[in-house]
């Protein structure tokens, strides 16, 4: 361990000191640390130069590298200390010794931290759909995600429906709450993952099925009999209906005169001629409406008023016009024997 000499066989060395001892921040792939100064104005008493450093300001300094007596550079000594350790500070002084191997007054000291390398590897990662799961009906699913950084902590991620628009980045979790892209069919997303040094990984990517929700919910609909006509006096009539289905298109429709006995499904239409049941008066038309689901409506329904025909009251044909019998007298002459 190197301690500061003030004398040297009773004689103060004066003479053999660092002049303008300037420190060169020099960062390099072997961690080193470059000095130069002015040579010693009496350099024909100088053996050599010694540097002293350590990680403590003010000293002691365990460590000693001995740099010769290299010929000045642009009227300079350098010197360069090797194999620091990055992220730590240390702590340098220099002296300037004699054949005798007696070193002078140490020259001011000076610190210099060493750098950590600097990172440009990125993370990697991956996503993970519902667990692994083929088709979803619920268009929000949660991401499962891994990450791994060789140098630091992963520090954000990233999502895409497309590959192209990406959502603001976030701290990392391991998990992810995430609303896919609209409409059925195959959904992609995208992730990526950034180190705190702000490298982003490659992308990856999951996939999964999104399928419709089970249709549980009936159609609504509404019959019209004749255009909405109070009365008719024929038994056969023009039903107008209107259906709609919240997930597609209308399927079936069926229609009942007692809303007991119903006709056949059959495939849907916004008109149908129907026969009014038997007899006058108050007639009800019921009708009910089926989506692909096999979902049946409510029963809605219209009435109209059934008439009779009113006959007119019929004229006695005239009698008819005979003309009288024609005679004719036939004489016949009987001869006498």
């Amino acid at each position: 361990m190197y301690k500061v000499r003030q004398r040297v066989s009773g004689i103060f060395l004066i003479t053999l000191f660092i002049f303008s001892a300037t420190l060169v921040i020099a960062a390099t792939p072997d961690n080193s640390v470059t000095f130069s100064w002015l040579p010693n104005p009496e350099s024909e008493q100088v053996t050599g130069y010694r540097i002293h450093y350590g990680t403590t300001a003010g000293g002691p300094y365990p460590e000693t590298f001995d740099a010769g007596k290299p010929a000045p550079i642009n009227g300079r000594i350098q010197a360069t200390v090797y194999n620091l350790t990055p992220g730590k500070t240390y702590y340098f002084t220099a002296t300037a010794y004699n054949a005798k191997g007696r070193e002078g007054i140490p020259s001011k000291e000076v610190s210099y931290t060493v750098p950590e390398p600097e990172d440009v590897t990125p993370p990697t990662g991956s996503i993970n759909i519902n667990q692994g799961a083929a088709s979803t009906t619920n268009s929000n699913v949660t991401l499962y995600l891994s990450a791994k950084d060789d140098e630091d902590l992963v520090a954000q991620m990233k999502f895409s429906n497309n590959n192209t628009d990406w959502s603001q980045p976030e701290s990392f979790k391991p998990n992810k709450t995430w609303t896919l892209s609209d409409g059925i069919g195959t959904k992609t997303v995208y992730a990526r993952f950034s180190d705190q040094a702000g490298n982003w990984s490659e992308t990856v990517s999951d996939s999964i099925e999104l399928k419709p929700k089970p249709d549980s919910t009936p159609p609504v609909g509404s019959i019209v009999i004749n255009r909405n006509a109070a009365s008719t006096t024929e038994s056969t009539v023009t039903l107008s209906l209107t259906a709609q289905d919240n997930q597609g298109s209308v399927a079936l429709m069926k229609f009942s005169n007692d809303n007991h006995n119903w006709s056949q499904p059959e495939k849907y239409q916004n008109s149908k001629s129907w026969k009014l049941s038997d007899g006058t008066g108050t007639k009800t038309v019921y009708a009910r409406f089926s989506d692909p689901a096999g979902n049946w409506s409510g029963t809605v329904s219209d009435s109209i008023e059934l008439k009779s025909v009113s006959t007119p009251p019929t004229t006695p044909a005239p009698p008819q016009k005979l003309s009288p019998p024609k005679l004719r007298i036939k004489s016949t002459t009987r001869s006498e024997n």
